[in-house]
């Protein structure tokens, strides 16, 4: 399996490289989908619940302690709480691990959830994976696959409209533009002397550059 965490500064192209990454992440790992719910009860006490299109991915992590590595001391300091850094996006383990070249297989507009894909190589999307597409900054959940007829289904809807022929990142090459959250401490934690842990952190993906 490969490893997941925060990518280093100024990566301009998450290839799934371990040497990539700046911070790994370890379990315990939480990843939650905050989507605004307006909820109202009746005299009756029926409840009315209304989603809101609006969507953000939230990871709580884990990081795992390191002997000798500043890498993540530097990054939490320079991006604080303000700044946007790109993450390796978890995925759900399987084997064996795909990153075959997809593509879209049409052009989709926005608000859709099924879309189609082309590929060059075996392998296919799977339920339960994380995706994104070329030069777009948001993650997809991928809900269903119809590996036949090469459609699938996503979670939130598109968010914007999308071309024919745009690459589909999937397995360890899906990048999470985010945010750390205010209550997660910037610094470091030093155990004995020599063993660095930086404990866990909460990261919020940025809707503001989708």
């Amino acid at each position: 399996m490969p490893l997941f965490g925060i990518l280093k500064g100024g990566a301009v192209e998450n290839t799934g490289l371990d040497s990539e990454l700046s911070a790994v992440f370890s379990t315990p790992l939480t990843i939650t989908s905050n989507q605004p719910v307006l909820v109202a009860d009746t005299l009756s006490l029926r409840r009315k619940t209304m989603g809101q299109r609006a969507q953000r991915w939230e990871i709580v992590a884990s990081i795992c302690p390191t002997v000798g590595s500043n890498e993540y001391l530097l990054h939490s300091v320079f991006h604080g709480h303000e700044k946007t850094f790109q993450v390796r996006m978890p995925q759900i383990p399987k084997s064996p691990y795909s990153n075959a070249a997809l593509t879209t297989a049409a052009a989709f507009t926005k608000g859709e959830t099924i879309l189609s894909y082309d590929r060059e190589t075996t392998g296919d999307l799977i339920a339960g994976e994380f995706i994104c597409f070329s030069n777009r900054k948001k993650v997809y959940l991928v809900m269903a696959v119809d590996t036949e007829n090469q459609e699938f289904e996503i979670f939130p809807p598109l968010i914007e409209n999308m071309d024919v022929g745009e690459t589909i990142y999937h397995g360890d090459k899906v990048t999470l533009y985010a945010k750390a959250e205010t209550s997660t401490g910037l610094g470091m934690t030093f155990i004995d002397g020599l063993l660095m842990d930086p404990g866990t952190i909460t990261l919020i993906e940025d809707v503001n550059i989708l």
